[in-house]
């Protein structure tokens, strides 16, 4: 299991703070016979009467020396 961006815990209760529930920490999925890792799993409910809204994050903090370098390996993982 990958290990945990710093800011893993921080963007957690962002989510929940919003009224996401979080279903899944860490979340995995099947994609092309791969199993992937994803951070956070979590779902929020339009209304009552409707399915509600599902997302999974990806946290990363940005600390590197270059920004461009950081964003290149946070799109490209």
């Amino acid at each position: 299991m990958p290990q945990k961006d710093t800011v893993h815990e921080e963007v957690k209760n962002a989510l929940v703070k919003e009224g996401w529930k979080i279903t899944a920490d860490p979340c995995s999925i099947n994609f092309e016979g791969e199993r992937v890792f994803i951070d956070i799993a979590a779902e929020a409910p339009f209304e009552a009467e409707r399915e509600g809204n599902k997302i999974v994050v990806e946290a990363k903090s940005f600390r590197g020396t270059s920004l461009l370098n950081n964003l290149y390996e946070a799109i490209g993982q």
